[in-house]
């Protein structure tokens, strides 16, 4: 372990700067303080998580970042920099390094490794292979991204002096070139192993810029003046919190170690739900607490959409309080090192200012002291109805305050409203910024249908045991391996009979020859859902009966489709997809036409209500189901009535949704054919559902889903292969 003495008032810290470091003639320090504030903590491998973090904060340093993968450690002190540690930079993990690790390092698209930018790095993917980056000048610094040898390692090397950094460069392009057979075999066998041990592996500091430059300029100026200038040092006058949240707001917050919406975006949407508010009005938006699994462990946390929406904050146990002057104020965790050390980092109170682009920021442990003074004299309070257990009341006691303050002179809101009604509105039509998340969500879950698809038909083929959980693997591992961060749900593996259970859920059945498997699947990226469901022979071969009725249901589907666009209504769809289906199953003896009559009369009758006992799709976005009413809202004062055929209950109708261009939602048709008196006994235990993602335009709809085979010989050709 050694680190580098550039200057006097240079901050770098080397993990590992074993032989190839000495040929550079790179001096070390050692390690502890040194009096030009390096540190060097340990050796990265053989310590942990919590020791990095205590190293750092004995030697003076204030713990900002913790990286997950638990190979270094970000601390800064005053105007100092230190970065510890060897990270690792496989392509699909260096986004989870945090926003310390890739705005500083210059890597705004980090989960992709692409537009390394900022301070003149290069602008353009950097780990595309093993080729160095080629450093640029700038008056006394250069600045460059390093990465050497080996595909799956990767790191940035910061602002430090020329003649350094030419050594520097020099000495790894000689390893590399002695390590080249190595390289074409990403670092295994004898030679790549041989190589590897003397690679550098550094990690540099960088100068964050000063928040008065950033404040005077537009979103796209900054960027263009980062590249231009190559990111001269301006010194370090501004704390570090407010620097950080200059150089965030140039580019993109991610601490929830995504790459998120632009902070300008969620400003805006602030700013249109507050000229919804009415004169005088408030809103208070909690996000979700962390849901106790069981003894002493917690649930993934996953945070409250109708929050994210407005802040793009990931943490736990935080608050929005919105005016309808567009005054925001947010509350989240205090900075606890701590804590910290234990759960992971806290963005905290002044970072949160700097960084969300909001107006205030407070402790959460604050919010019961402060929201009655923020409701004092307001018109209307809005919050969420009906979704935050236990809101209601907590709402109720802060105006219990303010109403206790009215002999003072104290106005307390008369008015509280559902902030849901407004905010469901507005997530109804996704932006271009949103559409394009969805698209990339809907990519990566295509491709793990892909893979789970042909990994049962190369299983099966090859003799070998196959479980549901097997397929469900699969899929999860495609969604992680791409940089999804979670299952946009609960994964539907289902074999068999199975697939007849619309939320089958067991996952451990066997997967057989000669039977359908159901898959309803789809990732969560960025806080947006995608959902596709593909039905596909376990060993890659339809049977008759099985492909009758496949067929039926992608010709439904198609039906669907093209009633789905821009000036339709929402039930336009579903009505295509059920005379579809019930000319089909009257022609399939699966209804008998003498016992239900003719396909008018079947739709009447809900006969098919058997067979198909779902709706034909629902809204997409932030949730699976996504918000936003199904009803027109201009029209709710149309109301029919009309008997349930089957349930012989009374029901009212309200004309559907009319589709606008932006609004998403899925279409998904399905069979699921039980046995039953007069069902044909080939179609027995035979469920099928085929459900695609779809973006209405003006002139129909994009599908953003088909990235996975959907008619029935491109299955069959595709788990060949």
């Amino acid at each position: 372990m050694g680190g580098l003495h550039i200057d006097g008032r240079a901050v770098l810290a080397v993990a590992e700067l074993p032989l190839a470091g000495q040929k550079a003639g790179l001096r070390p320090v050692g390690c502890g303080l040194a009096h030009f504030g390096l540190h060097v903590v340990g050796n990265v491998r053989h310590l942990e998580q919590g020791d990095l973090a205590l190293a750092a904060q004995q030697r003076g340093y204030h713990l900002v970042q913790l990286p997950v993968l638990g190979v270094g450690v970000v601390a800064v002190q005053r105007a100092n920099t230190l970065v510890l540690g060897q990270f690792y930079a496989h392509r699909q993990h260096l986004h989870r390094l945090g926003p310390y690790a890739g705005h500083e390092h210059g890597l705004r698209k980090a989960h992709r490794l692409q537009a390394a930018q900022g301070h003149g790095l290069h602008r353009r993917a950097v780990v595309e292979g093993v080729q160095p980056v080629d450093q640029a000048a700038r008056g006394n610094h250069q600045f460059a991204v390093l990465h050497v040898v080996r595909q799956h390692e990767a790191f940035a090397v910061g602002a430090m002096h020329g003649a350094v950094l030419a050594r520097l460069l020099r000495a790894s392009r000689q390893v590399q070139a002695q390590a080249q057979p190595g390289i074409a075999h990403h670092g295994h066998g004898a030679q790549g192993d041989q190589h590897a041990a003397v690679q550098p592996r550094l990690v540099g500091n960088i100068d964050i810029p000063r928040i008065e430059r950033v404040e005077k300029q537009g979103h796209g100026q900054h960027q263009a003046q980062q590249g231009d200038e190559g990111g001269q040092q301006e010194g370090h006058a501004a704390s570090l919190p407010r620097r950080l949240g200059a150089a965030a707001r140039a580019g993109r917050w991610a601490h929830n170690g995504s790459m998120t919406t632009p902070s300008s975006l969620y400003a805006q949407r602030r700013a249109r739900l507050a000229a919804q508010l009415g004169a005088g009005g408030i809103a208070i938006v909690p996000t979700a607490p962390l849901q106790q699994r069981n003894r002493d462990s917690e649930f993934l946390y996953r945070h409250d959409s109708y929050f994210y929406y407005l802040t793009g904050f990931a943490e736990p146990g935080a608050w929005l309080v919105l005016t309808a002057e567009g005054h925001s104020t947010l509350f989240c965790q205090p900075k606890d090192l701590e804590r910290e050390i234990w759960d992971g980092y806290r963005l905290g109170p002044e970072a949160a200012l700097a960084t969300l682009g909001v107006d205030a920021a407070h402790s959460v442990a604050d919010i019961d002291a402060r929201l009655p003074r923020l409701l004092e004299n307001r018109g209307s309070v809005w919050f969420p109805f009906a979704t935050h257990p236990g809101l209601a009341a907590r709402v109720e006691g802060w105006l219990n305050q303010v109403r206790a303050r009215v002999r003072y002179g104290a106005l307390c809101p008369a008015q509280q409203g559902d902030l849901c009604t407004l905010l469901d509105e507005m997530r109804l039509i996704k932006d271009a910024h949103e559409q394009d998340l969805m698209r990339r969500a809907a990519a990566i879950s295509a491709r793990a249908h892909v893979r789970a698809m042909q990994r049962s038909a190369r299983m099966l083929r090859a003799g070998q045991d196959v479980r549901e959980y097997h397929l469900d693997a699969e899929l999860l591992h495609a969604f992680r391996e791409e940089g999804s961060q979670c299952p946009a749900y609960g994964s539907i593996v289902a074999a068999g009979a199975n697939a007849c259970v619309l939320h089958y859920r067991a996952d451990a059945a066997p997967v057989r020859a000669g039977e359908l498997v159901l898959i309803d699947a789809g990732c969560e990226l960025d806080g947006y859902a995608s959902d596709i469901t593909r039905t596909f022979p376990a060993d890659g071969r339809f049977t008759g009966p099985q492909r009758a009725l496949y067929d039926l249901v992608l010709e439904s589907q198609k039906a669907a489709i093209a009633a789905t666009r821009a000036g339709n209504r929402f039930n336009d769809s579903h009505d295509a997809t059920v005379a579809v289906l019930a000319q089909g199953l009257l022609d399939l003896g699966l209804l008998d036409a003498n016992k239900v009559g003719s396909v008018q009369d079947v739709i009447a009758s809900r006969a098919y209500f058997q067979f198909y006992m779902h709706r034909t799709g629902h809204w997409l976005g932030m949730d699976v189901h996504d918000c936003g009413s199904y009803v027109e809202p201009s029209e709710v004062g149309q109301v029919s009535e009309r008997r349930d055929p089957l349930s012989g209950e009374l029901i009212q109708n309200r004309p559907s949704r009319i589709l606008r261009p932006g609004m998403v939602l899925t279409i998904e048709p399905g069979l699921y054919v039980r046995p039953a008196p007069g069902v044909p006994e080939a179609f027995h235990h035979i469920g099928i559902r085929i459900e695609d993602d779809a973006i209405v335009t003006e002139t129909g709809c994009e599908l953003i889903t088909r990235g996975v085979p959907v008619e029935g010989d491109e299955i069959e050709a595709l788990m060949r292969g």
